[in-house]
């Protein structure tokens, strides 16, 4: 059989001539083994993600690859528009706008030529999510997360909650009150 004949017959409750295996990998091994430079993978390539998961997945782990994907992008996808706000040699900051019918949502972006893609500290989300008070450090490489998973707002004026940050001039997790 073949990875197509295999998973089709897996999903449809048959019995494949083996299990199907598929490693679901992240961005970091094909990352690896088309470029080992995140800021060449996303930014100057644009290599498709997907494309490169299903490369590696069958040509290197020799794995049964096969994606969940629709068959072109949901018409709910709001446009974006990305402008890199600063570039040096190894790093890049890029900020990401979403056009939707109920305004536009921006965040700000950090890749590095070692390090995936990170939402930026300072972005409407993370504050959303980790808000500060005045009792709390203003510089973000002091302030330490609380447990995850946090909810995620769908917009930017959806009601959440969010219990803020782990303060370290107070020990306590007192800068940022929960919210709704």
């Amino acid at each position: 059989m073949t990875s197509k004949e295999r998973i089709t017959v897996a999903m449809r409750g048959g019995t494949p001539d083996q299990v199907p295996v598929t490693p679901g990998l992240s961005e970091i091994i094909p990352v690896q083994k088309f470029t080992n430079d995140y800021i060449e993978f996303f930014m100057k390539a644009q290599i498709p993600l997907w494309k490169a998961r299903v490369e590696v997945e069958s040509d290197y782990f020799g794995a049964d690859s096969f994606l969940h994907v629709a068959p072109d992008a949901s018409p709910e996808d709001p446009e974006f528009v990305q402008t890199v706000t600063k570039e040096t040699a190894d790093e890049m900051f890029f900020t990401r706008t979403h056009r939707t019918a109920a305004g536009d949502l921006t965040a700000d972006y950090y890749i590095a030529r070692t390090a995936p893609v990170s939402i930026a500290l300072s972005s409407p989300i993370w504050t959303a999510i980790f808000p500060r008070s005045a009792s709390c450090s203003s510089t973000p490489a002091q302030r330490t997360s609380t447990t995850w998973p946090r909810p995620i707002p769908r917009s930017a004026t959806e009601p959440m909650s969010a219990s803020g940050c782990q303060c370290p001039s107070t020990g306590g997790s007192d800068c940022g009150a929960s919210r709704r």
